[in-house]
């Protein structure tokens, strides 16, 4: 283990270690991210976009680092100035004792939080791991505008597997082949192939199932679309030009006018400012669609018929 002054801490070395705040993903306990995309983003050198949330707690962190200290009488934190890291990961705890044996996590949520995430206390456990430290003190801003806390203690029993996975996640990272028990979706595996052919590949029966109950669950989700819009255009015929409706004076429906979405005119534009758009176009990723014959959909419904 290293330590590493904060400003020495360059994207080429955070490139090559796994980042604590992503412990969660490695045991699919992460709300907004999962193992593979995670792992893609460090393969592609992809950096996660700045959102309003992430500001927000970058300029609330040393707010709330003042008023842990200036509240709470057990501990005295610090900001952290110096990165931890060995081959495989690298922590930069929000802060932490003078003697380092007690660490401070800071967050912020626009929803009520009790108690600390799940997501939060897997990242507590990697940084205890790496920096030696015995105890983790939370400190979170909810949507109430409250500071609450909470603690908790290092529990070894985990350190071993935050290693191991770790350490195989920056492993396959080196080689460029993801480990095949991360769960990818559609876009993941787009992500990951850049380059396709246009040579089938052999799925068998599996492959054959899975398009059956895929085809399926489209044909019933166009149903359910069609039999809500039957319904909503009652309700709608039992309104009228009332913009609410009661069952025994209490309310059960609101049918609220707003105002109609914009549209704008690209060929009105583009006559009148030839070339001017192009400019201002990007490209998103490429995508893969997924179709599946008419002739392979219309046998899975007819032999399951009954569930229409």
């Amino acid at each position: 283990m290293q330590t590493l002054e904060l400003a020495h801490l360059t994207p080429a070395i955070r490139s090559q270690r796994f980042g604590t705040s992503h412990t969660a993903v490695l045991f699919d306990e992460h709300p907004f991210q999962t193992a593979a995309q995670y792992w893609l983003d460090k393969r592609d050198g992809t950096r996660q976009p700045e959102t309003a949330a992430m500001v927000r707690g970058t300029y609330l962190e040393p707010s709330i680092l003042n008023w842990y200290n200036e509240t709470q009488n057990k501990y005295q934190f610090e900001k952290c100035e110096v990165a931890y890291l060995n081959d495989y990961i690298v922590s930069v705890p929000d802060g932490l004792t003078e003697r380092g044996t007690v660490l401070l996590s800071i967050k912020t949520t626009a929803r009520r939080a009790d108690e600390p995430e799940p997501y939060w206390i897997w990242q507590a456990q990697a940084e205890m791991m790496m920096t030696g430290a015995q105890l983790t003190v939370f400190a979170w801003l909810d949507g109430n505008m409250e500071l609450k806390t909470a603690e908790i203690e290092a529990d070894e029993a985990l350190f071993f597997s935050i290693t191991t996975q770790t350490r195989e996640f920056i492993e396959a990272l080196k080689r460029k082949e993801m480990p095949a028990s991360y769960q990818r979706r559609a876009d993941d595996v787009t992500r990951q192939y850049k380059e396709t052919t246009p040579v089938p590949c052999e799925g068998g029966d599996v492959a054959l199932e899975l398009v059956e109950e895929y085809s399926l669950a489209k044909a019933r989700a166009k149903q359910f679309k069609e039999d809500a819009d039957y319904l909503r255009d009652k309700l709608f015929n039992i309104a009228q030009d009332h913009e609410a409706i009661t069952c025994d004076g209490d309310l059960v429906a609101h049918l609220k006018q707003r105002a109609g979405s914009q549209r704008f005119d690209s060929k009105e534009f583009d006559l009148a400012y030839p070339g001017l758009r192009d400019q201002y176009i990007t490209r998103s990723a490429p995508t893969r669609v997924l179709t599946i014959p008419k002739s392979i959909i219309q046998a899975a419904i007819e032999r399951h018929d009954d569930s229409f």
